[in-house]
């Protein structure tokens, strides 16, 4: 009768057990109903920011009502967290919830629904606002929105400019975002991008259509406000130049050229995608009339980066014009075999400069850097200076 008993009492222990271990395991986030306030929390803390994982699949089936549904409930449970954690445990919800919104982001626009990525950005930067009080969150804020507009020039160029807009209405005074604001107006000065018509531009972004000649007079206007806040900005120099270029004062973008190419050579800190570039754009300068400059400038940009498709291209061109075809050739054969066999090696520097997306995976680091921080009760972080420098 004992035994009895005791097998009794065995099974119920077990059953409890299993059941304290099913209430203590997180329920599948397929299983979760969109726009309750209950599995929003869920979803932003069982996501692992950077990686493609059931929480991400889960709020990318959310509707933005669903999202905006769910959130009303935050302040409140925000105050209360604050109350009985302290500040960091509103500090870290914010941060998880701002990454989870940004991998949606990312995890859409190559699916090319550009409009839902532009739309979990904004609400990724809605989040931001839970901390914007705190100083110490500034550090995230500001590199969250350098990544967010590096990200929105490669996926949609127009899909950036309110968004940083904004960024630099918050923080006037950061270099990196002034660099980041110009960059995207020389991107949209150019000419495949002002061929867009209004109509495909307006799907992607509300932005006012601006003409190209008001682009670069905004953008050489960014540069010009960042390089006076921090001179060592090689790259606002080197933007600016090629401004300069474009808007044809030859003069003036071929002092800036030459100023960017000392600063990027020199001592320890060498830049060679600065040297590079402004190699490049000086070239380009040349080449109206002074082909001997010309040619000395791509040679230089050659032997900085040999692999490299640009200089050779641009040389090609320099002796097709002097009807050197055989010189031209053999100039071109390793960037163009005459086999037709693929080219493998690493992308041409000139592609990053263009879409601005180089320093992405570093601000990405970053971010998770801060949150980091903040889980192991870093008083100091979101101090950490900012990954945008190459």
């Amino acid at each position: 009768m004992v035994g009895v008993c005791l097998l009794v009492l065995l099974a119920v222990s077990r059953h409890e057990s299993a059941d304290r271990q099913a209430q203590a395991r997180p329920p599948s986030p397929a299983s979760l109903t969109p726009g309750t306030l209950v599995s929003y929390l869920a979803i932003i803390e069982q996501h692992r920011p950077g990686e493609t994982d059931e929480a991400l699949a889960a709020i990318a089936r959310w509707t933005r009502s669903d999202v905006e549904r769910a959130a009303a409930g935050l302040p409140g449970r925000l105050a209360a967290l604050g109350a009985t954690s302290g500040r960091a445990s509103v500090r870290r919800f914010a941060y998880m919830a701002v990454l989870l919104h940004t991998d949606a982001a990312r995890a859409m626009a190559p699916a090319g629904t550009v409009a839902e990525a532009v739309a979990q950005l904004e609400i990724a930067e809605s989040r931001l606002a839970i901390t914007r009080q705190d100083p110490e969150s500034d550090q995230f804020a500001r590199t969250w929105y350098l990544l967010a507009g590096g990200f929105l020039t490669g996926a949609t160029q127009l899909g950036g400019e309110s968004l940083l807009e904004r960024a630099v209405k918050r923080f006037p005074d950061s270099a990196d975002l002034l660099l980041a604001s110009g960059a995207l107006q020389e991107v949209l000065a150019g000419e495949e991008v002002q061929r867009i018509s209004p109509r495909s531009a307006s799907q992607v972004d509300a932005a006012p259509r601006r003409t190209r000649g008001d682009r670069l007079n905004r953008a050489a206007d960014f540069f010009r406000r960042a390089l006076a806040l921090d001179p060592t900005i090689t790259e606002a120099r080197v933007r600016l130049g090629h401004v300069l270029l474009e808007q044809g004062r030859a003069d003036q973008a071929r002092t800036e050229l030459e100023r960017a190419v000392a600063a990027a050579a020199g001592g320890e800190g060498a830049n060679r995608f600065e040297c590079y570039i402004s190699q490049l754009f000086l070239g380009r300068l040349h080449q109206r009339g002074r082909s001997v400059e010309a040619w000395k400038c791509y040679e230089a940009a050659l032997a900085i980066e040999p692999e490299a498709q640009t200089p050779r291209l641009a040389l090609s061109q320099l002796l097709h014009a002097q009807g050197d075809r055989d010189g031209t050739a053999r100039l071109l054969e390793p960037v163009a075999p005459a086999d037709g066999s693929a080219l493998e090696g690493p992308p041409d520097p000139w592609i990053e400069y263009r879409l601005g997306t180089g320093r992405l995976s570093l601000l990405r680091q970053e971010l998770m850097a801060i949150l980091e921080r903040v889980e192991g009760g870093d008083p100091g972080a979101g101090r950490a200076g900012t990954a945008t420098r190459r």
